[in-house]
């Protein structure tokens, strides 16, 4: 919720934001990890997102949890380079993500970092085999896409929901999720940063990645007023 401090303020009071939070223990996860990285005697990958989930974190989030767990999307299994997605987990929270967005709708825009992303996209695709378009207007994905939870993307039918990726080149995630989310979405904005792996801080790049989310959101805004308006 703090990542996006400067996104809300972007796109005013009037926007309502729901925050759904993941199930998994990220503590517990990364234990089991490292035990069995200390069994095989193998070390983390170094630079891969592999060692950006084993990473501590930061003293500014430990403060912003204010005790709370830290909490992921899905498990991680495996050791060494041969580290997955838990399917289980996955599909477990992609049918309650499904639940959720039918409770809660409608839904306009859907925000999306880092694993979430996964969820969406697999949620689009059930829609499509459905014969049908997901029920929101707009996809922001910040921090990437990586596809290591959605196995089938090569098989996806492409979507046609304008949609943001917010990414910078020093994440480890930036080119594996342009080169993915290039095949699942045909109207794909891609808008850099230099702030690394998580939402962009440092201006001018952050100041114009906010403005042209706003824009863009306030003009889709506008539109849906006058179509509510319309007999």
């Amino acid at each position: 919720k703090f990542q996006t401090s400067r996104l809300r303020r972007a796109l005013g009071k009037e926007v309502e934001w729901l925050f759904p939070d993941g199930s998994v223990s990220w503590e517990q996860n990364r234990e089991e990890l490292l035990r069995k990285h200390r069994e095989s005697r193998q070390d983390v990958p170094a630079g891969s997102w592999r060692d950006l989930y084993f990473s501590d974190r930061s003293d500014v989030e430990k403060r912003l949890a204010q005790g709370k767990p830290f909490l992921s999307w899905f498990k991680i299994d495996g050791y060494g380079n041969d580290m997955y997605v838990d399917q289980e987990t996955f599909k477990e929270v992609a049918k309650w993500l499904a639940a959720y967005v039918e409770e809660h709708a409608p839904i306009d825009v859907v925000v999306a970092f880092s694993q979430t992303s996964e969820f969406v996209i697999d949620l689009i695709s059930s829609f499509h085999r459905q014969g049908k378009e997901a029920p929101w207007k707009f996809n922001m994905f910040f921090g990437g896409a990586s596809g290591v939870g959605t196995r089938s993307w090569q098989n996806l039918q492409p979507s046609l929901q304008p949609t943001f990726v917010v990414l910078s080149p020093e994440d480890p995630f930036y080119e594996v999720s342009v080169w993915n989310l290039q095949g699942v979405f045909i109207k794909l904005e891609v808008l850099v940063h230099k702030d690394g792996y998580g939402f962009p801080a440092t201006d001018p790049e952050a100041a114009y990645v906010y403005s042209k989310i706003a824009s863009d959101v306030n003009a889709l805004r506008a539109q849906l007023t006058r179509d509510d308006a319309s007999p």
